[in-house]
């Protein structure tokens, strides 16, 4: 697994032979499952993850300590292997990296869950190369 970050957010990429473990997971109040979605990770501004007006996390499973999440998204075929990433230090604090030396805690008290959301279509890039 490789981890990037940008835009105030931690990626991993899942390469061949990681072995994503698609397990619930203790998170503020909640049992997180895999395929459930939250809106909000935390509830203070400056200690949250939230995602645009129609953009969901869809918890995946996790490596290690690493949770791994996608979006609700339609047409990313090919990039499936790309997740939001967050380290888990304990059932309430989550560690993002957002630059080089830049880390922020992302602290949840408590989670809204949702099993659907409405999917959001996505637009593919075309590469040449």
């Amino acid at each position: 697994m490789q981890i990037y970050f940008g835009r105030g957010a931690m990626y991993a990429k899942v390469e061949e032979g990681d072995q994503i473990q698609r397990v619930p997971i203790e998170l503020g109040d909640k049992t997180l499952h895999p395929g459930q979605y939250v809106k909000r990770l935390g509830h203070k501004k400056r200690s949250s993850f939230e995602m645009k007006d129609g953009w969901y996390l869809r918890y995946e499973g996790r490596i290690d300590e690493i949770l791994l999440f996608s979006v609700n998204a339609i047409g990313t075929e090919g990039t499936d292997n790309f997740y939001y990433a967050f380290v888990q230090i304990t059932p309430n604090d989550l560690l993002v990296q957002s630059a080089q030396n830049a880390f922020y805690d992302v602290h949840v008290e408590w989670l809204e869950v949702y099993d659907e959301v409405p999917m959001q279509e996505t637009m593919q890039q075309l590469s040449l190369f």
